[in-house]
């Protein structure tokens, strides 16, 4: 058995914990600098024109339809799958739990295949927080602002 015991001051004790402690803080600091969600602004409809048109979509000028959401305080099965379609393009409505967000509809001219395409876009204090584009029928189809169809 091996023992080895040291002496240190009150003062060197202090200063060594408390330089773990901030190594610990810049851990975890950098282990979520990688995975910020986009910042996008959505306060008005110039911006949520420009980033529909960033994802190359043709857009109507103005919104067919805004509407107050909330979002559930506990996921069901339903949106958790809407909330996984979210992440997949960089999004998380997770912090937005319980919250009531904004939702614009467009009309989307440019989908192939779809012509009565319509992107939702969620804003909560004038950024984007998430969204997609679907097609209204009963069979049709939702995708990520990519265009790529999505299916959970």
């Amino acid at each position: 058995m091996f023992i080895c015991s040291v002496k240190m001051s009150r003062r060197k004790l202090i200063l060594i914990g408390a330089a773990i402690l901030l190594a610990i803080l810049i851990a975890v600091g950098a282990s979520f600098a990688g995975r910020s969600a986009p910042d996008y602004a959505g306060g008005d409809n110039a911006a949520r024109a420009a980033f529909l048109s960033s994802f190359g979509w043709t857009g109507s000028e103005e919104p067919v339809e805004e509407a107050e959401v909330a979002i559930p305080a506990e996921f069901t099965d339903v949106y958790k799958g809407y909330n996984a379609l979210q992440q997949s393009q960089g999004f998380d409505l997770t912090p937005y739990k319980g919250e009531t967000v904004l939702r614009y509809t467009y009309n989307i001219s440019n989908y192939e295949g779809q012509p009565d395409m319509q992107a939702h876009i969620l804003v909560y204090d004038g950024r984007i927080i998430g969204g997609d584009l679907c097609s209204p029928q009963l069979d049709g189809v939702m995708c990520g602002f990519s265009g790529e169809p999505w299916s959970s």
